[in-house]
C-alpha cells in the first residue's frame, strides 16, 4: 500500500510525498481508481478486524474524495456513497473521523471547521471537487447559480475565497433544494475564485482551455472541476468568458466612484470620475445620441464656479463601427471632487464644438442630507460609497456618515461606534454592525443594515411629466413626479425645501423647489430623498416670434399666483408666493 501511494505520487506529480495540493488536483485515472478501490477495501477490512493496516488513513481519504466526485449524483452527501462500492457496512464514525483526521495530515490538507465544529464529510467531499454526475444532471440550474455568483463577486471587486463562498450561500436559492448544502457552497466559492484568477492571467481569449494550456502550466491543479466531459468544459469556458466580459464592461464605464478614507488629518471624501482610456464609437454614439460622430469631443464639468474642459476624446483609429476614441486628461490625475464639493452641483457634458450634450451617469447627482453608506472591499483602508438613504450591505460592518446633530438607535442585533468627525461637512462617522437606525432632528428614521442577503443595488429615479420647452441642467416637472420603486408599502411624499411642515402625498398646492422622498410606510423608515423643481401640472408656455423691430415673447399660463422675476443675468426665476 505504501509503495502504491509513493508510485502514484511520483507518476502523477514527480514527487515522492504530498505537496499540500487539494486531492482533486492529483487527477486519478480510471485504472488507478480501480486499484485504489481494491487497496482501500483490503486496508479497511484489516483495520476493522483490529489488524495493523499500513496507511489506511491516507488511502481512505483519497478514495473517499475520488468516489464522491465520481459517484455522487444528487441529494445529501453521505458516507454510504463511499462504502457501498466497497461492499462494506458503514463503520462507527469514530473510525471514520480518525482516518480522515490522520489521512488529511498525511496529504497536507486542512480540515474544514464551521462555527467551531469540525466537518469531516464536508472536507472530504470538497477535496474531490465538483461531482461530474451532478453537473450533467442539473447543468442548467448549476450554470445559472455560478453565473450569478460570478457577477456578484465581480461587482464587489472580487475579495477572495471567503467572499465568493458567502455569495454562493446567498445565491443558493437558485439551486434545487437537494443542492443547497455546505459542500456546494464551498466548492462554488473555490471555483469562482480560481476562474477569476485564471482569467486575469490570460485576458480575453476565444478558447480559454487552449490558452491556459499554453500559458499556465498548473491551472488544472487549481481548479475544483475536472474537464473530463463536455458539460464541465462548457461551464468552465462560459465562466471564464463571462469574467472577461464583465472586466471589459467595467473598464468602458463612465461613472463617479465615491470613496471615504482616513488620513493623518482626519476623514476625507473623494468622488472620482472613472472614464476609460479607450472609448468605442458605439459608446460615444450613445452618449451623444447621434450616429455621425465628430473627430474630437470635449468633456466639460460645470459647477457653481463655472465650466471647464476636463478632457478631450479624440478619434485614434478605426472607422465606422470599429472606430475608437482616446481619452486625454487635461489634469494629470484626472477628475476628483473632495469633501464639500460632493454636495454641490457638478454636471458633466460633452461638446462637439457646436452643441452640448448633458451626461446622466451613475452617482452623478450631488450627495444630499442623507446617511452615506461606505463598505471596505479589499482591506485597503479605503471605503467605497455604496448608497445613500436607508440601505443594506452584505458586509459584516460598514461606515456611515450622517449630519452631526443626528442620533443613532441600534436594533437588538445592532451595534454602533463613533469613529470620528468630518469638520468641514459637519458630519459624524459611525462604524455599524447589524441593524442601526439613524434619526434626524425631526425624528425621521433611516435604517442601515449589515450582513444582509444582498447589497443595496436599486437605483431610484424620479419619474414625471417634464417641461421640454426650456433648457435647464435639472428637469422641471409639471405636477408632482414620483420615485420609481417596486415595493407595495413604499410611498412618494413631498415637502417644500426649507420648510418644516408635514410631508404630503397629494398634488394640491404642489409647486416650487421640493423635497421628494420615498417612505417605507409600514416601518416608518425613509428610504430615499431628492430635490426637484415642480410647476403646476396645468402650466404651459406660449411663445410669440418677434417681427421686425419687435422682440419675441413668452406667455405663461397656470402659475397659480406665482411671481416671475428676471434677474440681472437675464435668467428667469419663477417664485411661488406660498
Amino acid at each position: 500500500m505504501n509503495d502504491w501511494l509513493r508510485q502514484f505520487l511520483f507518476t502523477h506529480t514527480r514527487i515522492t510525498k504530498p505537496d499540500g495540493r487539494p486531492l482533486y488536483a492529483y487527477k486519478c485515472s480510471d485504472k488507478k481508481y480501480a486499484e485504489l478501490t481494491a487497496l482501500t477495501k483490503d486496508a479497511i477490512s484489516l483495520a476493522l478486524r483490529g489488524c495493523q493496516s499500513q496507511q489506511v488513513e491516507a488511502l481512505f481519504c483519497y478514495y473517499a474524495a475520488e468516489t464522491f466526485c465520481r459517484q455522487h449524483d444528487g441529494g445529501l452527501w453521505t458516507w454510504e456513497t463511499v462504502f457501498k462500492p466497497l461492499d462494506i457496512v458503514e463503520p462507527d464514525h469514530h473510525y471514520i473521523k480518525t482516518w480522515v483526521g490522520t489521512g488529511l495530515k498525511w496529504w497536507g490538507r486542512p480540515l474544514i471547521e464551521q462555527n467551531g465544529t469540525r466537518r469531516f464529510l464536508t472536507t472530504i467531499a470538497c477535496e474531490g471537487g465538483l461531482p461530474l454526475k451532478l453537473l450533467q444532471k442539473d447543468s442548467a440550474a448549476i450554470n445559472q447559480f455560478f453565473r450569478a455568483v460570478l457577477e456578484l463577486y465581480h461587482a464587489r471587486g472580487s475579495g477572495g475565497f471567503e467572499v465568493a463562498e458567502m455569495l454562493s450561500r446567498q445565491q443558493g436559492y437558485r439551486l434545487p433544494i437537494s443542492l443547497r448544502q455546505d459542500i456546494v457552497f464551498h466548492l462554488g466559492g473555490e471555483l469562482i475564485t480560481v476562474v477569476v484568477e485564471l482569467q486575469h492571467e490570460i485576458g480575453s481569449v476565444r478558447n480559454p482551455v487552449e490558452t491556459l494550456d499554453e500559458k499556465v502550466s498548473d491551472w488544472k491543479n487549481r481548479l475544483p472541476l475536472r474537464l473530463q466531459n463536455q458539460t464541465a468544459e462548457v461551464l468552465f469556458n462560459g465562466l471564464v468568458k463571462r469574467t472577461g466580459e464583465l472586466i471589459s464592461a467595467n473598464r468602458s464605464r463612465l461613472r463617479w466612484r465615491g470613496k471615504l478614507q482616513k488620513t493623518i488629518n482626519g476623514w476625507r471624501i473623494e468622488k472620482k470620475l472613472e472614464l476609460p482610456e479607450n472609448i468605442s464609437s458605439h459608446q460615444l454614439s450613445q452618449w451623444l445620441g447621434r450616429d455621425v460622430l465628430p473627430p474630437r469631443v470635449r468633456l466639460l464639468l460645470t459647477t457653481s464656479a463655472g465650466t471647464e474642459v476636463i478632457a478631450w476624446l479624440t478619434l485614434s483609429g478605426g472607422s465606422s463601427d470599429s472606430a475608437h476614441y482616446r481619452r486625454e486628461w487635461l489634469k494629470r490625475e484626472g477628475l476628483s471632487l473632495f469633501d464639500s464639493s460632493v454636495m454641490t452641483s457638478h454636471v458633466l457634458s460633452l461638446h462637439d464644438g457646436q452643441q452640448e450634450y448633458f451626461l446622466n451617469i451613475p452617482n452623478g447627482e450631488p450627495w444630499v442630507e442623507l446617511p452615506w453608506l461606505f463598505v471596505e472591499r479589499q482591506s485597503t483602508g479605503e471605503f467605497d460609497f455604496l448608497a445613500e438613504g436607508s440601505a443594506q450591505t452584505c458586509e459584516a460592518q460598514a461606515l456611515v456618515m450622517v449630519p452631526e446633530q443626528w442620533s443613532s438607535k441600534p436594533n437588538e442585533n445592532g451595534h454602533c461606534d463613533r469613529a470620528g468627525d468630518h469638520t468641514e461637512l459637519k458630519r459624524s462617522v459611525f462604524q455599524v454592525n447589524g441593524t442601526v437606525d439613524f434619526l434626524t432632528t425631526d425624528q425621521e428614521h433611516y435604517r442601515i443594515t449589515c450582513k444582509a442577503a444582498t447589497d443595496s443595488s436599486e437605483s431610484y429615479s424620479v419619474v414625471g411629466n417634464i417641461l421640454n420647452e426650456i433648457i435647464n441642467q435639472h428637469p422641471v416637472y409639471l405636477g408632482l413626479p414620483r420615485i420609481s420603486h417596486n415595493v407595495a408599502n413604499y410611498k412618494t411624499q413631498w415637502r417644500r425645501v426649507n420648510s418644516e411642515g408635514l410631508w404630503r402625498e397629494g398634488e394640491l398646492d404642489c409647486a416650487g423647489r421640493l423635497w421628494l422622498r420615498l417612505q417605507n410606510a409600514a416601518a416608518n423608515i425613509e428610504v430615499f430623498r431628492k430635490q426637484v423643481f415642480v410647476l403646476p401640472k396645468d402650466f404651459r408656455i406660449l411663445p410669440a416670434i418677434g417681427e421686425g423691430v419687435s422682440a419675441g415673447s413668452y406667455r405663461f399660463f397656470g402659475l397659480m399666483g406665482a411671481k416671475v422675476i428676471v434677474d440681472s443675468g437675464q435668467q428667469l426665476l419663477i417664485l411661488s408666493e406660498g
